[in-house]
């Protein structure tokens, strides 16, 4: 039995890669594979052997899928084989993208990579080992992680609202201030070096900085929102808007 995981994000790849590796420390877990792809990648053996081996396959992409030779050249073998596999992501458009996962199927593993974090990416690893290759092990439900917020760089807690941290002191209202807008994922894993630094040179030229992260697209049927709910949410206020710059990192 053999779960293979396929992404062209890297830092999707590499946590879970991670969490794969936490769970492999059990002896009886599936064994199982996380793969960064490269869209421009051609077919080739080692590609057939890693899905020939794999007892179900997870695939993650952003972008066009119709547009990459690889993972039609994937998906071709997996249809062919019968075994089940799940296509996913922004900008996948085609209509052929899943076999042998049900419709809650679809919306279980989509919240677990939607709602992003080790919890998740954990038990999605559970999840497909229960579901597919008999293992037995409760699996944690998706768990909905905030989708903004103000970050406090100096702990990486979440503020959650613009009065609250205003209250803490962080605008000084003789200085001009920079909207900071980081992904939501960085937040989430902690991936926060570069803004850290960013956020430093800006205070030692006397801004205020508001550093805020969201997730970019606004998602109805989870009821996610964007980054245009959290512009409007942290970067204004009942007097207008409050920043004079505002950087997307």
């Amino acid at each position: 039995m053999r779960i293979l995981f396929i992404t062209n994000l890297t830092r999707q790849a590499n946590m879970m890669d991670k969490t794969l590796k936490q769970l492999a420390l059990s002896a009886d877990f599936p064994a199982g594979d996380a793969v960064m792809a490269d869209p421009r990648a051609s077919w080739s053996d080692e590609w057939k052997t890693q899905l020939s081996n794999a007892t179900v396959t997870l695939i993650s992409w952003m972008g066009s899928s119709s547009d990459s030779k690889l993972i039609q050249q994937s998906l071709k073998l997996l249809r062919e084989s019968g075994k089940p596999y799940l296509l996913m992501g922004s900008g996948v458009d085609q209509e052929d993208t899943s076999q042998g996962f049900a419709v809650a199927d679809i919306e279980t593993v989509n919240r677990y990579l939607l709602f992003s974090g080790q919890h998740n990416y954990r038990n999605l690893w559970r999840w497909l080992a229960g579901r597919f290759c008999g293992h037995e092990e409760k699996t944690g439900e998706p768990q909905e992680l905030p989708w903004s917020g103000i970050i406090n760089l100096r702990d990486n807690q979440r503020i959650a609202t613009l009065g609250d941290y205003k209250r803490q002191g962080w605008l000084k209202p003789e200085r001009l201030t920079v909207g900071l807008l980081i992904p939501r994922d960085e937040w989430i894993w902690g991936d926060l070096k570069h803004q850290r630094l960013l956020v430093k040179t800006l205070m030692e030229r006397e801004l205020n900085v508001i550093p805020v992260f969201s997730h970019w697209a606004a998602d109805p049927l989870q009821q996610s929102t964007g980054v245009d709910t959290a512009i409007e949410t942290y970067f204004r206020d009942e007097s207008g808007w409050i920043v004079d710059v505002v950087i997307n990192t």
